[in-house]
């Protein structure tokens, strides 16, 4: 059991490595430079793009805790214990939801502001 773990072990060990060294050396070989790999070319482009991946998979993430919640809704069969419980689950899916989306309108405010500000 110890031999497979350290197996398992130095096999991850040659994965990380390998993201990070054989990149390195693919770059050393370019002579022209380094090339942009993000289609960002501002930070402000780089964070739009952050936040909208974001929002994206944390969409999903909230329709997917709706459907467990009615699930566990469904579960409960009128036990008080599991609907408290599952009360406290729609809460909080709820408030995840406000926030992941209450940061994208906070970003678009923030930007529009910025934006209004360096054209005046």
């Amino acid at each position: 059991m110890q031999k497979t773990i350290s197996h398992v072990r130095k096999f991850y060990m040659f994965v990380f490595t390998s993201m990070f060294i054989l990149p390195t050396m693919a770059f050393a070989a370019d002579s022209t430079g380094l090339k942009n790999p993000l289609k960002a070319n501002s930070i402000q482009e780089l964070l739009t793009a952050v936040l909208s991946y974001v929002v994206q998979i944390g969409t999903v993430v909230i329709v997917l805790m709706m459907v467990w919640t009615g699930f566990k809704f469904v579960l409960a069969k009128g036990n008080p214990t599991e609907l408290q419980g599952a009360r406290k689950m729609l809460l909080w899916t709820i408030i995840g939801a406000l926030v992941i989306l209450g940061a994208q309108v906070i970003a678009m405010g923030v930007q529009s502001t910025v934006t209004a500000i360096s054209s005046s």
